[in-house]
């Protein structure tokens, strides 16, 4: 995910949220709904191979975070139904 990051600029941050507000300055970023809970959401749509993919209520932050987001990865596409 580092190399990625560094498409974006140098000195990628190191928490999810400081990436998050890292992308948010100097990247396109498209918000999906807090509510979402899974991926079939229309606003998921427009995601593609590569792009990140932040979350957060995995826990509760008590490191001083600016933003409860707990979780950044990689999106790679949707499971093919058989």
């Amino acid at each position: 995910m580092h190399l990625i990051l560094h498409k974006v600029g140098p000195n990628p941050p190191h928490t999810a949220s400081d990436k998050f507000l890292w992308i948010r300055e100097k990247s396109k970023l498209h918000l999906v709904v807090n509510t979402a809970k899974d991926t079939t959401p229309e606003s998921f749509a427009e995601l593609q191979l590569g792009d990140l993919v932040f979350w957060s209520g995995s826990y509760v932050p008590t490191d001083g975070q600016k933003m409860n987001i707990t979780h950044v990865g990689i999106f790679l596409g949707y499971e093919k139904k058989r």
